[in-house]
């Protein structure tokens, strides 16, 4: 039974995933990094203390990482501008949740500022009881406590929540946190380790729809 839906964001909700990877290849590019390409593989979905510890075994400390990691903020946000564009069925399963009575919680490594803005300029922000980001937690994915906490903000219990997500790190802390990981695949494909993991694994947000009516027996 789903009676909760915690989502991420970027990649699930947003189709910003592409836009946060060419980020951090042009960030690369300007610093003379190498190997941007395959760094980026093992970031996604986590949160910038997780990347901290990936970038300085990659590049040493030589490289100050928070002025890097500033630097691809901004070129992320140079690259979107004034349009955040969804993902296919994003409104229509929001739409639907918000009929079912199904409240729904945001849980995004993506920080705050950025958070904010996509939220209000997409109009998603009105759609969730409760918005955590990695700096809410002590521990970003795929450690499960950035879920753990949206649960708490939703007065939910985990066996209820369904967590929609798009990368192999988040589907980790969903399943770690005892909650329903469903798939939507994006820039990364399922495989063995996602089908043990997950609930279903779904092409887009609107086949979301149908995992909802099958765990809630609502029909066709």
């Amino acid at each position: 039974m789903i009676k909760y839906a915690i989502f991420d964001m970027d990649g699930t909700l947003l189709d910003t995933e592409r836009i946060f990877k060419e980020s951090w290849i042009i960030t690369s590019d300007r610093w003379g990094l190498d190997g941007a390409e395959d760094i980026y593989v093992n970031i996604v979905g986590r949160s910038r203390e997780t990347i901290r510890v990936l970038f300085e075994e990659k590049y040493g400390t030589e490289y100050n990482f928070d002025k890097f990691f500033d630097e691809r903020m901004r070129c992320f946000t140079e690259l979107v501008k004034d349009s955040v564009p969804v993902k296919e069925g994003c409104m229509e399963l929001l739409d639907f949740m918000k009929a079912q009575g199904i409240p729904c919680a945001l849980a995004t490594s993506t920080p705050m500022y950025i958070t904010g803005r996509n939220l209000a300029l997409t109009g998603i922000d009105k759609y969730m009881s409760a918005v955590v980001t990695s700096e809410m937690v002590k521990k970003g994915k795929p450690a499960p406590d950035i879920f753990i906490e949206a649960a708490k903000r939703l007065g939910a219990r985990a066996e209820y929540c369904m967590v929609v997500e798009d990368s192999y790190n988040g589907l980790r802390a969903a399943h770690k946190a005892g909650m329903l990981p469903v798939m939507v695949i994006d820039s990364q494909a399922p495989n063995e380790e996602t089908e043990k993991l997950t609930l279903a694994t779904c092409n887009s947000l609107l086949d979301v729809i149908d995992v909802v009516k099958r765990e809630n027996n609502l029909g066709a």
